[in-house]
């Protein structure tokens, strides 16, 4: 059976995302603290850590042993992580580009939750959305939706209209790409736990080829260890 590395080692606290601390430090006291804002947008390099900020923004604001860390065990975080969690709402923008699939989904989300719970909505390829749909998204983005938490991502926050920047938090946080050399110790970390036998230049090529994104890195290390060996050619 195949081992879904990426998953696995798929950070589970803010301080294991690697090379985004000028973001990780600002949102955490959010976080701890269980204040969230209410839309943050995450745009940026692609596999760089925009969706698992938002999935641990979950664990954090929902985990029921919660001391300043997710414990990663509770049923909360399990379901979380798990993909399985009520909780957590991921949206590709692609499938929901118009306003009438917009306006629907906001009104799906008016329902009342735990007050002490937080419902997570990732709109991924939020850049996707139509100008109308925008436009529907607005309002509620400003006034908030209660226990309620937008994390807009994308690649492309040229196609984010600035009327949406301007209502998230510090107009957006820029993912940027993570470095070769953090990329190899995320391998390195990697395959010592998992006993792949790489040398760190296949791990040091495999790191520059994910130019800077450390998913693309882990998936690629991942089929190599999924068919039983590093390629050295």
């Amino acid at each position: 059976m195949q081992h879904n590395l990426t998953q696995t080692y798929r950070p589970k606290q803010l301080r294991e995302l690697v090379g985004q601390d000028h973001i990780t430090s600002v949102i955490e006291a959010d976080l701890v603290e269980r204040k969230p804002a209410g839309f943050y947008i995450c745009y940026g390099q692609s596999g760089a850590g925009k969706t698992t900020l938002a999935r641990m923004a979950a664990t954090y604001l929902n985990c029921t042993a919660f001391k300043n860390v997710p414990c990663n065990k509770c049923i909360n975080c399990v379901k979380i992580r798990n993909g399985t969690s009520s909780l957590v709402r991921e949206i590709n923008a692609a499938d929901t580009t118009g306003v009438d699939a917009s306006r629907e989904l906001i009104q799906s989300l008016r329902y009342v939750i735990g007050k002490d719970k937080f419902r997570i909505v990732i709109m991924d390829e939020c850049h996707r959305l139509t100008k109308n749909a925008w436009d529907v998204w607005l309002k509620p983005l400003e006034d908030g939706i209660r226990n309620t938490v937008f994390f807009f991502c994308t690649t492309e926050i040229i196609k984010v209209p600035k009327t949406a920047r301007s209502r998230a938090v510090n107009n957006g946080y820029n993912f940027k790409p993570v470095s070769d050399k953090q990329t190899f110790r995320v391998l390195k970390g990697i395959s010592k736990m998992e006993n792949i036998d790489a040398t760190d230049d296949q791990l040091e090529r495999i790191a520059m080829d994910s130019e800077g994104s450390v998913r693309n890195a882990v998936n690629t290390l991942a089929q190599f260890y999924n068919a039983g060996a590093v390629d050295s050619d």
